[in-house]
């Protein structure tokens, strides 16, 4: 795939991006949202387990460990989060350190395949990813969409190459987890007033 095309389809119509790197975590039990509430920097109201909400998890002292997308079923009791290779092989020991009494329970990383779908007309190219690929699931956010693939599944269409990928990235201002920041920066500097609630309950890092 051209990557001048490729980036133009990003930006102005529909592009898909390999995440196969990544993982997605899967949390449940009674206690999940309160869980969660507590360790997110963001306001994890239920989503309907359909789209899924930027946030951040951060140490004690606002250090950022993890930043994920996190998806929260109606019920509050399930909720699943995506999250880059660096971010998610921390993520899970982070939290097992704040779980003491919570009904809440922790499976994954998941074997699926990852994809994302970016660009203004991604609705179209994830419809066809649904026709095409039975079992996909499709969580949606901003400024992408994911889709959970079931596992050995290949995407019926080509992905940008990874050069393109990076550089649609650091346009849309995304962090990479081990690339753009690490445990010596502190979550506003990473420029992202769309994965932190300034008016939510306390939580973890908060101060």
């Amino acid at each position: 795939m051209d990557t001048v095309a490729a980036y133009r389809a990003l930006r102005e119509d529909a592009g898909a991006i390999d995440l196969r790197n990544w993982r997605l975590l899967h949390l449940y039990g009674a206690d999940t949202r309160d869980f969660l509430q507590g360790t997110a920097s963001q306001d994890l109201a239920p989503t309907g387990s359909e789209a899924a909400i930027e946030s951040l998890f951060l140490t004690e002292k606002g250090r950022p460990v993890a930043h994920a997308w996190v998806a929260l079923a109606d019920s509050g009791a399930d909720a699943w989060i995506l999250a880059d290779p660096v971010s998610s092989a921390d993520l899970r020991p982070h939290l097992e350190r704040f779980r003491i009494m919570e009904d809440v329970e922790f499976e994954g990383p998941d074997p699926a395949v990852l994809i994302a779908v970016a660009g203004p007309n991604r609705a179209r190219l994830l419809a066809d990813l649904t026709e095409r690929v039975p079992g996909t699931r499709v969580f949606r956010a901003e400024p992408l969409a994911f889709a959970k693939l079931p596992a050995d599944s290949t995407p019926p269409f080509a992905c940008v190459p990874p050069e393109t990928a990076a550089a649609w990235r650091v346009a849309s201002g995304l962090p990479l987890a081990g690339v753009d920041f690490d445990l010596e920066r502190i979550a506003t500097e990473l420029d992202l007033p769309g994965a932190i609630s300034f008016d939510k309950g306390c939580y973890v890092g908060q101060e």
